[in-house]
């Protein structure tokens, strides 16, 4: 499915949307990328969302030369979509192999199908607010991340210049 899309062009285009909206800014992409993947990632397995992902973050550098070095992706950006499929698995009951266990487990348990509908309920309001909290986390590390990471290196090229 990731090939045929990539072989219609459709990865392009969609990397080619994601700088337009983030103007052409790494923080911008990573940002994106952490948040739809971790949205994503809600409703279907991490796996398949950072697969389907990883040709896309390899089509910026062709986009813009603001997201890759030497034809390949910036760090960020493959940080952003590994963070965001791996935290945003927790916001829904079905967001990962390990909460659907767990909701298996439960539902063998009870039989009363209002507690059952109570404990959806209270999953993924406490998914919600815990996975929302981690990604706030991530959004700050990865702002952090580049940000330092930019001071630095100036920092030393003045030091050396």
């Amino acid at each position: 499915m990731v090939k045929g899309a990539a072989e219609a062009g459709l990865l392009t285009d969609l990397a080619n949307l994601l700088a337009r909206v983030a103007g052409d800014s790494v923080l911008g992409i990573s940002l994106l990328l952490l948040w739809i993947g971790g949205i994503a990632s809600s409703l279907v397995d991490n796996i398949p969302i950072t697969v389907a992902f990883l040709p896309v973050i390899e089509e910026f550098p062709k986009v813009s030369s603001n997201f890759g070095m030497n034809g390949l992706p910036h760090e960020s950006l493959w940080r952003s979509i590994i963070l965001g499929a791996n935290l945003g698995g927790g916001f829904t009951p079905i967001g990962s192999p390990s909460n659907i266990i767990a909701l298996n487990m439960y539902y063998r348990i009870t039989k009363d199908s209002e507690k059952r509908y109570d404990f959806f309920k209270t999953f993924l309001r406490v998914g919600i607010m815990l996975s929302t909290t981690l990604m706030g986390l991530a959004t700050i590390l990865i702002f952090l991340n580049l940000y330092l990471s930019v001071a630095i290196v100036s920092m030393i090229t003045t030091q050396l210049g």
